[in-house]
């Protein structure tokens, strides 16, 4: 499971917030460390909606939630094989055709290459086959 960590309490990074230009900011003490545009570009647009924060005393934690999962595990599976630890996660999780659709319609745009929505399109298929045995 894919998780984001808040932490607390000091020196550590506090304090997570998102800015206008689809950046995000960790302030730190003394100074401000942004996160690369690539993670806040190459994750799903859903993903802080997504979310579940839980609270284990001074430490927060964000837990992914199923749609994002499965928009993860399709695009990880993609980028390897049906026989990918990926592959074999996204089949466990037997995610409905809604739920697929919507994940390939995201991974679709992640990778320019000619052959890549095929790969995305074999790989649903592959959990499909798996979720009807």
């Amino acid at each position: 499971m894919f998780s984001f960590l808040r932490i607390r309490f000091p020196p550590l990074w506090s304090t997570l917030s998102h800015e206008s230009r689809g950046t995000s900011r960790f302030r730190k003490t003394g100074s401000t460390q942004r996160w690369p545009r690539q993670w806040s570009q190459s994750l799903p647009p859903w993903l802080t909606e997504d979310l579940e924060w839980r609270r284990f005393g001074g430490l927060q934690v964000g837990l992914a939630g199923r749609r994002t999962l499965i928009a993860l595990k399709l695009f990880a599976a993609a980028d390897q094989s049906t026989r990918s630890v990926h592959a074999q996660d996204l089949a466990a999780l037997a995610p409905s055709d809604t739920e697929l659709e919507h994940a390939i319609a995201w991974v679709v745009t992640q990778d320019a290459s000619p052959e890549f929505p095929r790969l995305v399109h074999e790989i649903a298929e592959h959990v499909r086959a798996r979720r009807n045995r």
